[in-house]
């Protein structure tokens, strides 16, 4: 009925305006990840595998 969008009316209404506003966003610049800053405490040793038992 003109004048009375049903439910699908307004969700793709809604789709296309958020589309078009992302569009419009500029992309966030991509930075290399740093390595972490944190040490554990002392020097860790991996236990031996079950290999070489």
């Amino acid at each position: 009925m003109r004048g009375h969008p049903g439910d699908e009316e307004i969700a793709a209404a809604a789709i296309a305006l958020l589309a078009v506003l992302a569009s419009r966003r500029p992309a966030p610049a991509s930075r290399p990840r740093a390595a972490p800053e944190w040490r554990g405490a002392g020097e860790f040793r991996p236990p031996g595998s079950w290999a070489a038992r």
